[in-house]
């Protein structure tokens, strides 16, 4: 009801909420309780209906919610807000499922708690050895490269993955061996004289 108006018992069903029917068939006189449609079930009537819904109860607002995402969802994982979803004259509101899209990286590959990348290092690097910095979803992280490294080797990162409910998963690292183009003389002098042909 409009703020201010009176609101008044229903004629229709007395303040009840349901109206009773009788259908006779051969068998007799069936009695049924259907809802009041003249006061939608309510037993009041407004005398002057709220402006702002019509009568309804309820009204549509544009809101924002923040909400907490747990760790390790997947794209199109659902998530369930109690008490936010649509509003029932009478009773409660219900649920909102809100459906998550998670935007790709182009540094990561996603196996369940398992990242895949890939790095790159020069032939001396392969060679001989060295330690590297590679991009982690914690930021950047050293990755000790042993000497004789072929390219297309696969490093584990323990604990560096996708964490979930307590336990995290891995991140492997393929290792790309960038061969030199260009080469000056004294350079290709010397891997001649290296003469590394295995």
């Amino acid at each position: 009801a409009e703020p201010g108006t009176d609101v008044k018992t229903c004629k229709d069903c007395n303040g009840q909420g349901v109206q009773i029917r009788v259908q006779r068939t051969i068998l007799g006189n069936i009695q049924s309780r259907v809802a009041c449609s003249g006061c939608d079930s309510a037993g009041e009537i407004a005398e002057k209906k709220c402006t702002s819904c019509s009568g309804s109860g309820k009204e549509q607002k544009r809101t924002t919610l923040s909400v907490s995402i747990p760790s390790g969802v997947n794209d199109r994982d659902t998530m369930r807000l109690n008490g936010q979803g649509e509003f029932a004259k009478g009773g409660q509101s219900g649920d909102l499922y809100v459906r998550l899209h998670v935007k790709r990286d182009k540094r990561f590959e996603r196996e369940g708690t398992t990242l895949f990348s890939e790095a790159k290092i020069g032939f001396t690097q392969a060679a001989l050895g060295d330690t590297i910095e590679v991009d982690t979803i914690d930021g950047k992280g050293d990755l000790k490269i042993p000497a004789g490294t072929q390219s297309g080797t696969q490093f584990r990162l323990r604990g560096k993955g996708v964490p979930i409910r307590g336990r995290r998963g891995d991140q492997i690292v393929t290792v790309e061996v960038i061969t030199p183009k260009k080469l000056n003389k004294e350079q290709k002098k010397l891997m001649e004289e290296l003469a590394l042909n295995e």
